[in-house]
């Protein structure tokens, strides 16, 4: 498996996940997790609050690209400081509108 320096297996795939690694930085320049999902080769890089306010690192941009080069799709997730719940009702709520507006358009 691919490995930046500072990272540790979160030995999820010894549990038996599918596909699925957790990497977690402890390192204080590179405070980040990583959800990496082999299968759909789809990854995840999570930032804290205390670094969601900035550029994303040199360190950070170095793991998208090698990642977006090994045709990954990569999104970067920053935390937030607003209700969660809320939010969720909200796109969801949203979603269901796009769906309900797409089956009246076939009926037509």
């Amino acid at each position: 498996m691919h490995r930046k320096p500072g990272y540790e297996q979160s030995g999820l795939e010894e549990k038996g996940a599918k596909g699925k690694a957790l990497y977690n930085s402890q390192q204080k320049e590179h405070d980040m997790d990583l959800d990496i999902h082999k299968d759909k080769k789809i990854i995840c890089i999570w930032l804290p609050k205390s670094e969601a306010d900035y550029e994303p690192s040199s360190f950070v941009r170095a793991v998208f690209s090698e990642y977006k080069r090994l045709g990954y799709s990569v999104a970067i997730l920053k935390s937030g400081t607003e209700d969660l719940t809320e939010l969720t009702a909200a796109l969801l709520k949203h979603n269901r509108f796009l769906m309900a507006k797409r089956e009246l358009s076939t009926l037509s």
